[in-house]
């Protein structure tokens, strides 16, 4: 094996051991990987000292998990993932997207996949997320249905999250088009949640693929479901909301969305229906581009300005991690 490979692989291993010690979105741990590379982050987590960026008597406590874990956890992690079906994805692997990247600290250490090879490697015309209430009605379900089976048939990916209502919806229709969809899960590949929706999550791995940056083994929490979010965002061109109550966790996807320069969407909805009032008051005075059809939602996602900047920005991270990677791979060792 040449020293790249050598390398790549370590890089691997010691991101795999940053997932499992510490929560999705640590802003310590992002911003340590960002400056001192996996390896250089996982050293000032096992050793004495104070940690740049935590406030002191802070640092113990920071620690705690990581010095707690065994020297070869990283390792364990990724021989488990594969002989799972797993594959791991660190920046600079086909297939990691440049989105991942502008969450800057809260980037994910790295992403746990399966189903078909090459999902997010492939260049799809766009990727569309489409989330929304759990506790859908039967026109939120359909109206749902009726855009991601379209828009999946034109070629582009479905991307949600794992829930029941908005997200399973999406996934169907997508599946029973033909096309491909990406379902991002709060826990580990093998602990797919929630647990009713296993058998569709199932189908959405032979012809799509699950994503999920949580180690094999990992129960969901109120935290990881929140912090994945941001990860459907990520991976979205642009999001679209089908029906949703202004405390639905679909806004917290939004909020991700707007902070990421990704366009926004919603369906209207019967002013008399609870679960459409985040909807209507997006449109209203949000700033959410009107949708009504698969046409719409295809217009808005492939045109417009928020879509040339977001080609820009995506050209202009390519650059810069191209020169990052390189960097990482032929200089000294940290």
């Amino acid at each position: 094996m040449d020293s790249v490979t050598d390398h790549t692989r370590a890089d691997r291993a010691s991101r795999a051991m940053l997932a499992a010690v510490f929560e999705p979105g640590d802003p310590v741990a992002g911003s340590l990987l960002r400056s001192e590379g996996a390896a250089g982050t996982l050293r000032i987590a096992r050793e004495a000292g104070r940690v740049p960026g935590l406030g002191e008597g802070y640092d113990e406590l920071w620690r705690a998990r990581a010095r707690a874990a065994p020297d070869d956890l990283g390792e364990q992690i990724v021989a488990e993932s594969e002989e799972l079906g797993m594959r791991i994805l660190i920046p600079g692997d086909p297939g990691w997207l440049i989105g991942l990247d502008q969450l800057g600290d809260r980037a994910p250490y790295a992403l746990w996949v399966r189903g078909k090879p090459g999902i997010l490697g492939h260049d799809a015309p766009a990727r569309m997320g489409i989330v929304g209430a759990r506790a859908a009605t039967p026109y939120g379900a359909d109206t749902a249905a009726d855009i991601a089976g379209d828009l999946a048939q034109q070629g582009m990916h479905i991307v949600s999250g794992s829930q029941y209502g908005i997200d399973a919806a999406a996934h169907r229709a997508a599946l029973l088009a033909g096309g491909v969809t990406i379902a991002v899960v709060p826990s580990g590949l093998d602990r797919l949640h929630p647990a009713g929706n296993t058998s569709l999550l199932g189908h959405v791995a032979e012809s799509g693929q699950l994503v999920s940056e949580l180690p094999p083994d990992t129960e969901p929490s109120p935290h990881r479901t929140r912090q994945y979010s941001r990860i459907i965002a990520a991976l979205s061109d642009g999001v679209l909301v089908p029906e949703a109550s202004p405390n639905s966790s679909s806004f917290r996807i939004l909020s991700e969305a707007r902070a990421l320069n990704r366009p926004i969407g919603a369906i209207p909805g019967p002013v008399t229906s609870p679960t459409s009032t985040g909807c209507n008051l997006l449109i209203q005075g949000d700033g959410a581009q009107l949708i009504i059809g698969s046409g719409d939602a295809r217009t808005f996602l492939l045109s417009g300005e928020a879509r040339l900047d977001r080609q820009l920005d995506l050209a202009n991270e390519t650059s810069a991690l191209h020169r990052q990677t390189e960097v990482r791979n032929n200089g000294p060792d940290r």
